[in-house]
């Protein structure tokens, strides 16, 4: 989906005798959502734009059957 990183690795490595899960993803160029929102107040179409693309990220994950269970606007990435 267009508005979900890419994964490209995932697993779990040991780090003294403790087992660490990781994921690599796509480096994003851009800023986290809470940066641009404190910058400069938002208009009621670019937000609503940013509604739609988030929920239907959201929505394709829910499809997978994948949960984010940490979805806040540091952890949303505006692409440049």
């Amino acid at each position: 989906h267009p508005n979900i990183v890419k994964l490209l690795w995932d697993g779990e490595i040991i780090i003294s005798s403790n087992q660490i899960k990781f994921a690599a993803c796509d480096f994003i160029i851009g800023n986290e959502l809470k940066e641009i929102v404190l910058r400069t107040p938002l208009d009621e179409i670019t937000t609503g734009r940013l509604i739609l693309h988030i929920s239907c990220a959201i929505e394709e994950m829910w499809k997978l059957n994948i949960v984010h269970r940490d979805i806040k606007p540091n952890n949303i990435m505006i692409r440049s």
